[in-house]
């Protein structure tokens, strides 16, 4: 490649000597401590934010909860009295 002959009046580059110069000399640094702050308020809602996606994530039927209710029906725990009656106070209290 070194035959190639400039074209239209322009001469290929010359790689032989490196042409950086430096203009001046580095200086150091100073190590930079940023800080930020983060309020009460921010974190409360960043939580709430992460609690809700994790909320929609779940499914909305808990299949353990209904194996177990499954079992309870199948025994007849449900027809005990004092199970009837702790359930008639649950939907009472969400009432």
């Amino acid at each position: 490649m070194s035959n190639i002959q400039g074209v239209g009046g322009v001469q290929p580059p010359d790689f032989s000597s490196p042409k950086v110069r430096r203009t001046q000399q580095s200086q150091e640094v100073s190590p930079v401590n940023d800080q930020i702050s983060i309020s009460a308020n921010s974190t409360k809602v960043a939580e709430i934010a992460l609690v809700s996606e994790l909320a929609k994530a779940s499914p909305d039927i808990r299949a353990d909860l209904v194996a177990k209710a499954q079992e309870k029906l199948a025994s007849g725990e449900y027809l005990k009295p004092e199970t009837t009656r702790q359930i008639a106070e649950k939907i009472l209290e969400s009432l």
